[in-house]
């Protein structure tokens, strides 16, 4: 699905992004379908992930990035606090910690290197 960027007409693709300042779209590098997951996980936390549905939601979304091999804890926090305030990101830390807890050793979450 195509969404107009903030100040253009242009559309991009939900894994893109628009550089207003050089007018440049460039690519994110995730996947349509991880894409789409994260986004999954951005909507649960509408509420700021205070209902234990929005958990339960949330943990399905998580347990599908980790079977993708796209689960990276980095990039889930980041993806959520481009919109997010950080009292929901704080819940957020906690629903990833338990999620963690559960993970077998050989599905351990992947760490973002810069």
């Amino acid at each position: 699905m195509l969404r107009p960027t903030p100040y253009t007409d242009h559309l991009t693709p939900p894994n893109e992004a628009y550089n207003i300042l050089t007018g440049e779209v460039m690519e994110s590098g995730l996947d349509e379908e991880t894409t789409k997951l994260l986004e999954g996980i951005v909507t649960e936390g509408y509420n700021g992930w205070t209902k234990s549905i929005d958990v339960k939601l949330t943990k399905s979304y998580l347990e599908d990035l980790s079977k993708a091999g796209a689960y990276d804890r980095d990039l889930v926090l980041a993806y959520a606090r481009q919109v997010k305030h950080e009292a929901s990101i704080e819940r957020l830390v906690k629903i990833l910690d338990d999620f963690e807890k559960n993970l077998p050793s050989a599905a351990a979450p992947r760490r973002l290197v810069l």
